[in-house]
């Protein structure tokens, strides 16, 4: 069967951000509906608000729902259904504006009474905020919440969202920023971009939005002119731990000791593949899952993939070298 579905705005002022078509055949699509032009803040107020639009009964039925948080902005939103087929929106929010991040939150939406069913948002603590900074960071941060002033993560973007058992999720975070350089060669200008994938955060919420726990797994992946070809992660997710492999500095597995996170460097011989996994309770474990040297090749963490409950296929690539491998999750 096929069906053409009309969005009920113009498709110059609602940016489709995602789809989704559940076990029933019902049709979600969530968006950024714009005021008048695109652009995110205008004159210093969100200029937008999130839409989740449904179509169900075959498309004859059509449900706009407006998302929204009070004062908040909502930096970053993804939807799923839960076992109960209600449908879940959850994500990252912020008090300053769109590059920072202060806390997540949490909704369920019945699709049949059309109500919110559980609704909450979470600021995170400060012991999160300061996790793996330096000395220096930390003191400063902590001097900032003594008088009252915010403190909040900044370019951080929401990666995943995995449902838990119970109608709970658990949000899955990357710091990713990029930043274009202009500098002097020849009898000109010339520019290069850099690309930065840092810091993983998961947050781990129950079923009426509370945050269990918080947990931050510390990188530093900085490459200049490639995209990030070698950067980010993979992510798993087995029964019990869900694990992130990427490409990272040895040093850093004593990070907690010395809180100096060292860059990944392609041609450093102290690149490892990392193996972190986060249990039910939020316990961290960061592992060397083998020495770069040992291979011919560099993983590409964003190409490898989950292919059973049990293992993930690796890819690795240099120069025209290609290989492949298998890990195996105990």
């Amino acid at each position: 069967m096929e069906k053409n579905l009309d969005l009920p705005y113009l498709n110059t002022l609602f940016y489709r951000q995602e789809f989704m078509v559940d076990d029933d055949g019902n049709f979600y699509v969530l968006g950024k509906l714009y005021k008048d032009k695109v652009k995110n803040r205008v004159r210093g107020q969100a200029n937008f608000m999130y839409h989740l639009i449904s179509y169900s009964d075959n498309g004859n039925s059509r449900i706009d729902y407006e998302i929204k948080l009070a004062e908040n902005f909502i930096t970053d939103i993804t939807i799923d259904k839960n076992d109960n087929e209600d449908i879940v929106c959850a994500g990252f929010y912020s008090k300053k504006g769109m590059t920072s991040i202060d806390g997540s939150f949490f909704l369920t939406l019945d699709p049949i009474s059309k109500s919110i069913k559980a609704s909450n948002l979470k600021e995170f603590d400060i012991e999160f905020m300061t996790e793996y900074m330096t000395e220096g960071q930390e003191k400063r941060a902590k001097n900032r919440e003594e008088k009252g002033k915010e403190n909040e993560l900044y370019e951080y973007d929401l990666r995943a969202l995995v449902k838990r058992s119970d109608g709970g999720v658990i949000l899955v975070g990357e710091q990713f920023l990029i930043r274009i350089e202009t500098y002097r060669c020849g009898n000109g200008n010339c520019t290069r971009t850099r690309y930065y994938y840092n810091d993983i955060i998961v947050v781990n919420i129950d079923p009426t939005g509370k945050i269990d726990w918080a947990k931050k797994i510390p990188k530093r992946q900085m490459s200049v002119n490639d995209g990030g070809f070698y950067s980010s992660y993979a992510l798993a997710v087995t029964e019990s731990k869900i694990a992130f492999i990427y490409n990272d500095h040895r040093d850093n597995l004593e990070s907690e000791k010395s809180r100096k996170i060292k860059n990944f460097n392609l041609g450093d011989r102290n690149g490892v593949v990392t193996i972190a996994t986060v249990d039910d309770n939020g316990v961290v474990t960061r592992d060397i899952l083998f020495d770069n040297t040992e291979t011919d090749v560099i993983i590409r963490p964003k190409v490898c993939d989950q292919i059973d409950d049990s293992h993930m296929l690796l890819f690795g690539e240099r120069r025209k070298m290609e290989q492949f491998g298998i890990v195996t999750f105990n």
